[in-house]
Formats: structure tokens, C-alpha cells, sequence
């Protein structure tokens, strides 16, 4: 794609839409940002970035609001579910199928190079300790956002076969990053260590597999890159290495010149059907893109350090 190729953009009012979306326009991508009314405060103003606000992301609501507009990429990003709190079943529905679905059909008749459709490694089956989750696992979903991701991809993927939409998945696994909210691990981690209060953490033996954002936003890029993937491809955007949630604390906290007397691991109990092993294989995405993570988790916790005013 050519770097004015226009792209639409959803969900770029989050944590990885709004980072990607910076990155887009960086790169000198003409981006559309649908986001809902009151969330286009979320999203920093930037050159090549256009904000438009839907009351309604169903059939009706988005042709109105895309009237006259076109692009050669869609990326879908929005989603309902990511939070703990979100659990609503109906939103569960509307804000991962229903709008995937609409949001095709809408862009259908678009010059379309690819659309991307954001998946999650909580649609796969409970994975096997030891073994990292690659594309060919069942989908066996534990939760309702799961079980809402899973069923938003496999309609989504009859769609666009129906629509002839050049369709590709990217499932992301443990995303971290700058510009996390503050109840995810790292950015609660940090902040109590920067006032040296101590932190309540399970024993922390859960094992996962985290990417730094700004390697989650090159993936996209990549994608938009090529132009051999195939139709209906499914890829793990991961980084594919192995860490103890009781390492991330340590190293945060080794990185901040902390005593790691503060890290009160233990405290917490592990969530209900919480996994103790969740890890990708992203080896089909680095051979058909070239891709690879570039940022190690050390480099990535100096990072969100920095990002949050303290010293490391």
C-alpha cells in the first residue's frame, strides 16, 4: 500500500487503537477513527487522523456515518469484553458479532486490500501446560468474551467468504505497553512502587506470554504491507517467550531500585478458571510477514517506567 492509502480504523479509542492509530499516521496513513460519542477525547490529535462519532454501529448507523467515505483498509480493533468488568452478555454480543458483521457488510462494496479483524488467545480450548497455542488449536472458549471473540471470527469468516472480503485475523496474545490502563498489572505495579506502597499479587506461578505495544502495532502494519496473504488467513501476534507473572513483578520492581519486599505475592487469590499456562506460536505470522518482536520484556518495562514519570 502506498503511504496514502486511506484506512478505517475502530476501536481507536483503547489502549492498542489509539497507539496503532498514532502509528498509522505516522507513517503517513490517511486514518478514519470510528469511535463512540464521547470517547473521541481518548484519542490524541494528530496530522492524517479524522475522528468521527457513531451513536450506532449496526448496518443502518454506519452507513449513514461512512456516507461518501472510502478506504483500502479496514482494521477493526472495537471490541466489548476486554475489561473485567464488562460482562454484559447482550453488549457481549453487539460489540464483537454484531458490529463485525455490519461493519462488513457496510465496506463491501470498498476497493478493499484487506480488512483486518482483531482475534484474542482467549478463543482458543484451555492449552496444554508446555505447549505453546498455535492457529490449527481448537476454539474452546472458557469465557463469555472468549466464547463472543470466537463466535464474532467464525461468522465473521462465513461473511466475508459470502462477500468475497479479503479478511485476516491477527489473534493477539498479552498485550503490554505505555498507555495501559491503570488496573492492568504493569501500570498498578509501577505506581505503587513509585510511592513505595506495597502490592497485592497472586503467587504469581500464572505463566504468559506478553508483546510490547509497539510491536503489536508494527504487526498491523505489516499486514497492510503485504499484499500476498492469503483470504481468510489466522495468525498469532505473540511473542512466543515464556515468563512468570512473578518475574514481570520482580523485574519491575529490580527496575525501579525497589525492594522486593513489596511485592506481596500470595495475597491475592488466582481468578476463577484462571489458565496457569497461556503462550503463543507466532512462527506462522514471522514466516509469511518477516515479522518479529523487537522489544524484550526488560526494554518494555523500562519503557512504561519512563512513561510514567519515575526513574529506573
Amino acid at each position: 500500500m502506498n503511504e496514502k492509502t486511506k484506512v478505517l480504523l475502530t476501536g481507536a479509542s483503547g489502549f492498542i487503537g489509539g497507539a496503532l492509530a498514532g502509528k498509522l499516521a505516522r507513517a503517513g496513513y490517511d486514518v478514519t477513527c470510528l469511535v463512540r460519542p464521547g470517547s473521541e477525547g481518548n484519542l490524541k490529535s494528530e496530522d492524517g487522523i479524522s475522528v468521527i462519532a457513531v451513536p450506532s454501529f449496526d448496518c443502518d448507523g454506519l452507513a449513514e456515518a461512512l456516507d461518501g467515505i472510502s478506504a483500502g483498509a479496514v482494521l477493526n480493533l472495537a471490541s466489548y469484553g476486554v475489561k473485567q468488568g464488562e460482562r454484559d452478555p447482550g453488549r457481549m454480543i453487539e460489540g464483537n458479532i454484531s458490529l463485525l458483521l455490519a461493519l462488513m457488510q457496510v465496506t463491501s462494496a470498498w476497493p478493499l486490500k484487506v480488512f483486518v479483524h482483531t482475534g484474542s488467545c482467549s478463543e482458543y480450548a484451555p492449552p496444554v501446560e508446555g505447549k505453546p497455542v498455535n492457529e490449527e488449536d481448537p476454539l474452546r472458549p472458557r469465557t463469555i468474551y472468549g466464547a463472543a471473540k470466537a463466535a464474532s471470527f467464525i461468522l465473521g469468516s462465513a461473511l466475508a467468504e459470502s462477500l468475497g472480503a479479503p479478511m485476516v485475523t491477527l489473534r493477539l496474545f498479552g498485550v503490554y505497553g505505555a498507555g495501559e490502563g491503570p488496573e492492568r498489572l504493569l501500570p498498578y505495579l509501577i505506581e505503587k512502587l513509585k510511592n513505595d506502597e506495597e502490592v497485592d499479587l497472586t503467587a504469581g506461578e500464572q505463566v504468559r506470554d506478553l508483546l510490547y505495544i509497539d510491536d503489536v502495532t508494527a504487526a498491523f502494519l505489516t499486514v497492510l504491507e503485504k499484499n500476498d496473504l492469503q483470504r481468510g488467513s489466522v495468525f498469532n501476534v505473540c511473542s512466543g517467550r515464556p515468563v512468570r507473572i512473578r518475574d514481570v513483578a520482580c523485574a519491575a520492581a529490580r527496575a525501579m531500585n525497589k525492594p522486593e519486599e513489596l511485592l506481596l505475592l500470595g495475597k491475592r487469590q488466582y481468578r476463577h478458571g484462571e489458565p496457569m499456562w497461556l503462550v503463543g506460536d507466532n512462527s506462522l505470522f514471522r514466516n509469511a510477514t518477516g515479522w518479529s518482536p523487537k522489544i524484550d520484556l526488560q526494554e518494555g518495562i523500562s519503557r512504561m517506567i519512563a512513561a510514567h514519570g519515575t526513574s529506573s
